[in-house]
């Protein structure tokens, strides 16, 4: 099974190896309900050997040689998706989005940490990442934001070890405002799987890329493991894994 079985109501949800640009220029157009993502923002992470409550403060700032900003791939997701496209950034590059968007409708959100990393001398930490939303909002109501903290290891159950991991609950928060349960959803970037995970927790069906091997096949087992007990209880077609050539 495939892609195509996933975009044909076949099967619930596929993970493809292969880079963002590449696989969405090979989808059909308006194939998919929404697109929300978490893109690499250019930004790095301050990683630390033993995170968690109590742990080692000390950390290193690191930037992974695939964390670039770009608005690139976003001319190929505007055609594939024919509700909207919704996706993180980081506060500086609102600005080079917005370029991209043009006269398109769009609306911000925001996630709030509970939790940011403490800055020193005195400057402010870095406590929200926004979330813009391109194309058609759901009249979800409620708040334009949400407060959860990142997922950290030793503290948190669900922390993959991924360097920008977000919160199952903070991308369920991201599909109300997107999709409608039934929706399929493709996330190009989509790392530890996260997205994928809430998308099978909350009725859509689900599309991720990801170029990198080790975290697509962390994507694909944690993506299982969350549509196992669902498989067993609704009694429909379980999901599958896919390889793409980059």
């Amino acid at each position: 099974m495939n892609v195509d079985d996933v975009l044909q109501g076949q099967n619930r949800w596929a993970v493809i190896h292969g880079k963002a640009e590449t696989v969405l220029s090979s989808l059909p157009t308006s194939s998919v309900s929404a697109i929300v993502t978490d893109p690499p923002y250019g930004t790095g992470a301050w990683l630390r050997a033993d995170e968690g409550q109590g742990s080692d403060p000390r950390a290193t700032h690191r930037v992974e040689t695939w964390d670039c900003w770009s608005t690139d791939w976003l001319d190929e997701a505007w055609r594939v998706s024919h509700g909207c496209v919704g996706l993180f950034l980081a506060a500086r590059e609102i600005g080079s989005l917005l370029h991209w968007v043009g006269g398109r409708p769009w609306r911000m959100f925001v996630w709030c940490k509970s939790d940011p990393r403490p800055r020193f001398g005195g400057q402010p930490a870095y406590g929200f990442d926004p979330f813009i939303v391109i194309g058609r909002v759901q009249p979800v109501g409620g708040k334009d934001y949400i407060l959860a903290s990142s997922p950290r290891r030793n503290r948190d159950g669900q922390a993959a070890g991924h360097p920008h991991q977000k919160r199952i609950s903070v991308m369920s928060w991201c599909l109300s405002l997107t999709s409608v349960p039934g929706d399929s959803i493709l996330d190009p970037f989509a790392g530890s799987g996260s997205t994928g995970v809430a998308c099978m927790q909350n009725g859509r069906s689900f599309v991720g890329v990801e170029q990198d091997a080790a975290w697509c096949e962390m994507a694909r087992a944690r993506i299982g493991e969350a549509w196992g007990p669902l498989f067993k209880t609704n009694q429909v077609s379980n999901g599958s894994s896919d390889d793409h050539d980059n």
